[in-house]
């Protein structure tokens, strides 16, 4: 039963960060405040959701409107099947 709760929930994370990564993808094509700042309120609230579990996501903001997950593809790899 725990391993089942364990599989669960790296299921659950491993979906959370392919939303992000989608929606990093989103943010960095935006044009327009409106736009990236609704993309931007997903992305903190999947972050957010993360923090939950203990998944800390790092990020580097190179410019404004424009955003890079630095351990993303590493956190993907450590939650995949």
């Amino acid at each position: 039963m725990i391993e089942k709760i364990k599989n669960l929930r790296k299921k659950y994370i491993f979906e959370l960060l392919i939303e992000l990564k989608n929606r990093e993808e989103a943010f960095n094509k935006m044009i327009g405040s409106l736009y990236s700042n609704i993309c931007a309120d997903e992305i903190n609230e999947i972050i957010w959701e993360l923090e939950k579990f203990d998944v800390k996501v790092d990020y580097y903001q190179y410019k404004p409107g424009r955003v890079t997950f630095t351990n993303l593809e590493k956190l993907l790899e450590k939650y995949k099947d």
